[in-house]
């Protein structure tokens, strides 16, 4: 399953992601320990981070990049799961129109997990405010993939496929769900399909 990585990016809006009504003292001592959090990070020191995004949580709660890079911290370096869809969930709640797409990420956490159920209901969330995300439906597939829900899963990386047709991954997946359901042509053809794509963009 394919992995979207958005740190770097929303690191660069520091500046204007206060919570209204926030006292300036607040939000410089929030600030700083977000800074401090931020060159933890470019240091490889995720404990420190860590440290430091909850110390800016507790002066603002209410942070909302501060829990997205906290959540994102805890998934990637920590395994920590569960925390991690905690401020995912966070996220979505402070401020759901711009953070939108934190359903995708929290649907990539339960598959991880193995609560397929759960990341089909998120990726299907996510797909709602990004129809055109080639990614999110490979992922979606992948999930009833794992649930033995072949047609839908075949549905699901046939978009994928149309949406990136340079990616060769929805076609191996897509030859994977055919040879499940014995349609042995169909299954060498989206192989040979993805051996082509591999060769032309490797």
């Amino acid at each position: 399953m394919k992995k979207i990585y958005l740190f770097g990016i929303f690191l660069l809006f520091i500046s204007v992601l206060f919570p209204l009504g926030c006292g300036k003292s607040k939000q410089k001592e929030a600030s700083l320990h977000f800074k401090n959090a931020s060159n933890a990070v470019k240091n490889q020191n995720y404990d420190e981070a860590i440290k430091e995004y909850k110390s800016s949580l507790k002066i603002m709660p209410e942070y909302t990049l501060a829990h997205f890079n906290l959540a994102y911290i805890l998934e990637t370096y920590k395994n920590d799961f569960d925390q991690a869809i905690v401020h995912y969930r966070k996220v979505l709640k402070l401020d759901p129109a711009r953070y939108s797409f934190a359903h995708k990420n929290i649907g990539n956490l339960y598959y991880k997990k193995g609560e397929y159920d759960k990341a089909i209901e998120e990726y299907n969330k996510a797909l709602k405010t990004i129809p055109n995300d080639s990614i999110t439906h490979n992922d979606l597939g992948a999930a009833y993939l794992k649930k033995g829900q072949l047609d839908n899963a075949l549905e699901e990386f046939k978009k994928a496929a149309k949406l990136d047709p340079i990616d060769f991954t929805p076609h191996s997946n897509m030859a994977y769900v055919y040879r499940e359901k014995g349609m042995e042509r169909k299954a060498l053809e989206e192989e040979a399909n993805a051996n082509l794509l591999k060769s032309q963009h490797p």
